[in-house]
């Protein structure tokens, strides 16, 4: 009888650290979150992307209204598998050029 209940409280003590360390053993990193709200914050987060200082699957989520005219010196995001969330906001003027090489057929 008393290795019955040593066997119950042992089982009930393991089903109990179970419990309390599941969220913090088997939760999901979250990636994480860039808060963008100018030209500069943009061209900042994505320059720290691009580089590796920032992971590609960094959110990033704009807190404001951006105008890009006249803005210069940035690179488009590489490789990004984040989630961009416009949060009802909106970029304007936003071009890119891009040059091709034709003089190898």
């Amino acid at each position: 009888m008393k290795k019955l209940i040593s066997l119950v409280l042992a089982t009930v003590m393991l089903a109990s650290l179970v419990l309390v360390m599941a969220p913090f053993v088997f939760a999901e990193e979250t990636p994480e979150v860039q808060k963008v709200g100018s030209a500069e914050d943009l061209k900042e987060v994505i320059a720290k992307i691009n580089g590796g200082t920032l992971d590609a699957s960094t959110n990033i989520t704009l807190t404001d209204d951006i105008d890009l005219t006249g803005v210069t010196g940035w690179k488009p995001l590489k490789n990004y598998s984040g989630t961009f969330d416009g949060a009802g906001h909106t970029i304007k003027n936003l071009t890119h050029k891009v040059t091709i090489d034709n003089t190898n057929h």
